[in-house]
């Protein structure tokens, strides 16, 4: 949060006095800028955790084929599991 909205925020408070609007609607501005920043991380980190389990995948594939089925599966559980 800007040092200025936050110092005028607690000043105002502290006086006993009602936050002014624009303070108010500058502090709900930079929250939701933070949460829309935090979310877009966080979508960010699951869809590398996606293209990260599918090339694990793929690469159990390459390594399993020439196993067959029984031994493939044993093998391919050491990776993805």
């Amino acid at each position: 949060m800007s040092s200025t909205v936050g110092v005028e925020a607690e000043e105002a408070e502290e006086a006993g006095d009602d936050v002014p609007e624009r303070v108010l609607r500058k502090r709900h501005r930079l929250v939701d800028e933070a949460v829309a920043t935090a979310v877009r991380r966080m979508e960010a980190d699951d869809r590398q955790r996606e293209i990260l389990r599918r090339a694990a995948e793929r690469t159990a594939e390459r390594i399993t084929e020439p196993f067959g089925s029984a031994d493939g599966d044993a093998v391919e559980s050491l990776f993805l599991d």
